[in-house]
């Protein structure tokens, strides 16, 4: 609806209708086959609203990794402090994880408009994009509670 005055009286008419829709598409790091689609994209009637993004290929099996990596240096450490205080670990007594939330992506391009963003492309129906997506950093955090003492108890 838009607002109008009519008379020193002010109304309001329909004006039209707004439609939004989310489409995601995945496929591996391929600058040609990016330029195509944002070529296709650029040459839409619809004016899109667009980001690109890039992420790991197996997010669950690098938090995976991200665990492994986190008890292994707590451990070294553990061990190193323990040694120079004369001691040695005897047992992991507790383990504590916080569901962190990990987004393994970066975001080169946040938000766009293929229309206002791309120049005139030449006739071969697509962008010579060159992107190189940036190192993905993330971390986790677990606390081990180790159990020390002099050998045997």
């Amino acid at each position: 609806y838009e607002g109008y005055q009519e008379e020193g009286i002010w109304k309001q008419r329909f004006k039209g209708y707004r439609y939004s829709h989310q489409c995601v598409t995945e496929f591996d790091s391929d600058n040609e086959l990016l330029g195509r689609l944002l070529y296709a994209l650029s040459k839409t009637a619809a004016d899109p609203v667009f980001r690109i993004s890039y992420t790991v290929r197996d997010p669950e099996e690098k938090q995976k990794e991200l665990l492994r990596l986190a008890v292994r240096d707590a451990k070294m450490k553990a061990e190193l402090l323990a040694k120079e205080a004369g001691a040695e670990i005897l047992a992991v007594s507790e383990i504590n994880y916080g569901s962190a939330s990990n987004e393994f992506g970066v975001q080169p391009v946040r938000m766009a408009k293929a229309a206002g963003v791309f120049m005139e492309a030449e006739e071969d129906a697509s962008f010579d994009m060159d992107i190189v997506p940036e190192d993905i950093r993330t971390r986790e955090t677990v606390e081990l509670v180790f159990r020390i003492g002099k050998g045997e108890v």
